[in-house]
């Protein structure tokens, strides 16, 4: 049975917050990616639904609404399991939601070991010869250290790819697998110093149809284990660089990092072009931290040999670290948009935004704290709104 509340309720959101931007006003976002196996068991919960609801054009909610995931868990296994899905940008159409069924395997620790994703589209093919098929599924494999560190990622990718010919009974179907291996090291601190990666990609495997012969089972792209990045630290541990590298070795971009004598970080260089040869590196942006009280400002100015223009952001955050003002400056023209919070007994229940368009995005919670709807509102009239159902 579906748990339904109307009441107005308050609840901690920080996990609609992201640093760069906010992720509050975006609906695109799952507030619910962060619910992991113990999320379930600290609220009790077995089963989450979030459905998107049609907004009529007069402003008036419809009752016909839109399944955007369902998570549910399975206590015996180890598992949160359900559907979900995700918005696809296309460069010349419009953007849309592909849905995809998931399986997400944790250890005693609530380190997840095990992920698998299968979208529930079907690639379709025709042509004057015949059609064609594809269904693909994705493995993603993690290991840990004893102090939970992760050490080794194995993401696959699996494809079943199928065609029949016109004038053909039978079907010919062929399997392959990618797969990308990470490796991370640490030092005695637990900090990451290095990592490698392994591209072991595109195997042919037997079907009814296909026999796996000794060409077939070699990889037809791969490139062998090779250092990816490496990080430094200062002597208090802070981040001092992060070095990525090519795949021949050669050194591809640095970032580097300053503090204060608090160990506030005061300033970011990104750098890339180490690998060219025909040009030196050069900046392609400055980060400036600056910290108040109260405030926190971070100015970010990007380099016009990195092919920007005169460009820059400046972005205010609160003592929430919570975004209150971002603006974009583009040779000499300043575009700024403004937040607003609201709070009742020190939690949220309201955000508005000013600027080139002016939203409110209103939230409600269950008695036990639990998000069940968020609204969007446009000049007056709802836009967009998701309400949450929990067993």
């Amino acid at each position: 049975m579906k748990i339904l509340f109307t009441g107005i309720l308050t609840l901690t959101t920080a996990f609609l917050f992201g640093q760069e931007r906010n992720a509050i006003f975006s609906f695109d976002d799952n507030e619910f990616q962060s619910w992991n196996y113990q999320g379930f068991i600290k609220n009790n919960i077995r089963k989450i639904e979030g459905y998107s609801f049609l907004i009529k054009k007069n402003g008036k909610v419809s009752k016909d609404s839109l399944l955007l995931f369902r998570k549910e868990l399975d206590k015996d296994s180890n598992r949160v399991f359900g559907r979900n899905c995700s918005r696809v940008f296309q460069s010349h159409a419009p953007s849309y939601l592909a849905w995809y069924s998931f399986q997400t395997f944790y250890d005693r620790n609530g380190n997840v070991v095990k992920e698998i994703d299968s979208p529930d589209k079907v690639e379709i093919t025709k042509s004057k010869f015949g059609i064609g098929w594809e269904t693909t599924y994705d493995v993603s494999s993690y290991k840990y250290d004893s102090s939970g560190n992760l050490t080794y990622t194995t993401n696959q990718h699996y494809q079943n790819s199928y065609s029949l010919l016109k004038h053909s009974i039978d079907t010919s179907h062929y399997y392959t697998v990618e797969s990308k291996i990470h490796e991370y090291i640490y030092n005695n601190k637990g900090q990451e110093i290095s990592s490698f990666y392994t591209d072991d990609s595109t195997r042919y495997l037997p079907t009814k149809s296909y026999k796996q012969d000794s060409n077939s089972a070699k990889c037809l792209y791969c490139h062998p284990r090779y250092l990816s990045a490496e990080c430094t630290y200062y002597e208090n541990g802070k981040l001092k660089t992060w070095i990525w590298y090519t795949r021949d070795g050669k050194v591809h971009s640095k970032k580097y990092y300053y503090y204060d004598n608090r160990s506030n970080l005061i300033k970011q260089v990104d750098s890339t072009g180490w690998y060219y040869t025909t040009i030196l590196p050069y900046c392609e942006s400055t980060t400036v931290y600056e910290y108040s009280d109260t405030s926190k400002t971070v100015i970010k100015t990007f380099s016009t040999k990195a092919g920007y223009g005169d460009e820059k952001t400046i972005t205010k955050f609160n003592a929430q670290n919570q975004i209150t003002n971002e603006c974009s400056v583009v040779d000499s023209s300043e575009t700024c948009t403004t937040y607003f919070y609201k709070y009742k007994d020190g939690k949220l229940f309201s955000a508005s935004s000013i600027g080139d368009n002016k939203i409110e995005i209103q939230l409600r919670y269950t008695p036990q704290g639990l998000l069940y709807e968020k609204k969007a509102i446009h000049d007056g009239k709802i836009s967009q709104l998701t309400r949450y159902y929990y067993e």
